[in-house]
């Protein structure tokens, strides 16, 4: 509460960091320590920062004004994420602020909702892309980025709920669009031969043209996402598969 008092009604939230606990409250590991704050809508939708709706403390006027949680997830029997939607459409509008602590414990045991794997994964397709959808200004490799993200998340769920159909048509979902990392660019293969695609803008903000029998160096539009862990920020290269070699991985804990 104090975190959110003293900041300007533009800050909507305050976050914290958590256990993950048994149902005898003993603790079985630590979330992940990565951090972000301000506006981290970009980054959230890769990263997913908060990591569970327990974490997060959001001023009332604020929660009436996004609508509370969608409640079309679960009639559609994909309910689970809807925490993660309700967190994307706040950083989207609003700042948030953190407190890199860990004050939350979240429980993990056979039979709550988080080990519904089926719907969790479908759930988790279904809140990406309808925040991408209402947010078509953001730089495609931060589309790129959460998509990819998700897809490898999803796969793990279907794995998991033993499903062979989702899992396949998932893991080549993300197969097809495979990239190889050069340094702090990746470029990605493009199998159409004497086609002409426009790659995009370089840090000059001009595009160049490629064919397709050439790589296209992929880079971020803007900058690249900032990954703040406490005590040490540092800057990753924005690509599809979101990781700096560091540990700052793109994964979802829901």
């Amino acid at each position: 509460m104090n975190a959110l008092k003293r900041l300007t009604p533009q800050w909507a939230a305050v976050y914290v960091l958590h256990y993950i606990i048994n149902s005898d409250d003993e603790i079985l590991r630590s979330c992940r320590p990565d951090v972000a704050r301000g506006y981290i809508f970009a980054r959230h939708l890769t990263f997913k920062y908060v990591g569970n709706g327990s974490a997060l403390l959001v001023r009332r006027d604020v929660a009436l004004e996004i609508g509370g949680f969608d409640s079309s997830y679960a009639a559609a029997g994909i309910g689970g994420c809807e925490d993660l939607d309700f967190e994307l459409k706040l950083a989207a509008r609003y700042q948030i602020e953190v407190i890199p602590e860990r004050l939350v414990g979240y429980r993990q045991y056979p039979g709550n909702m988080s080990s519904n794997h089926l719907p969790m994964g479908r759930g988790a397709l279904e809140v990406i892309r309808r925040s991408l959808a209402a947010n078509p200004q953001l730089p495609q490799y931060a589309t790129r980025s959460a998509i990819n993200a998700t897809q490898k998340y999803a796969f793990w769920e279907f794995r998991q709920a033993r499903n062979t159909y989702l899992s396949l048509v998932t893991i080549w979902s993300i197969l097809k669009k495979r990239t190889i990392f050069r340094g702090s660019a990746c470029t990605r293969e493009v199998p159409a031969p004497e086609t002409t695609l426009s790659s995009p803008r370089d840090h000059n903000g001009e595009r160049s043209r490629s064919t397709a029998s050439e790589p296209v160096e992929i880079r971020p539009a803007n900058r690249p996402f900032v990954c703040r862990t406490p005590g040490r920020d540092r800057a990753i290269s924005a690509s599809p598969d979101a990781t700096d070699g560091g540990g700052c991985r793109a994964e979802f804990s829901p």
